[in-house]
């Protein structure tokens, strides 16, 4: 995060065990990500300008921003990511979640190869896809846009939508 006053981050605490784990850098090991949330309780942290990791034993996760690089996991909870303009995968990213419908929001001209399933539920995606091979169970793989990095968004039961932002 770029820690304008414009961004905030909130974490719900459902136990004193949650907590905000800011990464500090230094020239030597620049940390992998802005952020690191811990614990159990909801998630809901917006105007991200960099990088995000979010973890969450139990609990709705929902983020908005530019990033160039995001990890959302909560164990049993619903996701929701609203990707802005101008963001730029510079890694692989992953959204996911146990139990839960995970709802990732990208901007029109957004690319990657995607990976989204369910264990149990549906799939659906507003953009269109290049497939490569078939569609198997409920799962997507293909290329949004002129593809890139590996966007994973899974949840083990519960629905994956991936939605054009303003859709």
């Amino acid at each position: 995060m770029n820690g304008d006053a414009s961004s905030t981050v909130r974490a719900t605490e459902a136990e004193p065990a949650a907590r905000r784990l800011p990464l500090a850098s230094s020239p030597a090991s620049p940390p992998p990500l802005g952020d690191v949330i811990y614990g159990i309780g909801r998630i809901d942290a917006s105007g991200i300008d960099g990088s995000l990791q979010t973890h969450t034993g139990n609990g709705r996760v929902t983020v908005a921003g530019r990033f160039d690089a995001l990890d959302i996991d909560t164990g049993r909870g619903q996701v929701n990511a609203t990707v802005l303009a101008g963001s730029k995968m510079s890694s692989d990213w992953r959204v996911g979640t146990g139990v839960g419908n995970v709802t990732v929001s990208l901007p029109p001209d957004f690319s990657a190869e995607l990976d989204g399933s369910t264990g149990v539920g549906h799939v659906t995606v507003d953009f269109p896809v290049t497939v490569s091979g078939s569609f198997v169970g409920s799962s997507v793989r293909g290329r949004i846009g002129k593809g890139g990095a590996a966007l994973r968004v899974h949840t083990g039961v519960g629905d994956v939508h991936i939605e054009r932002s303003g859709s």
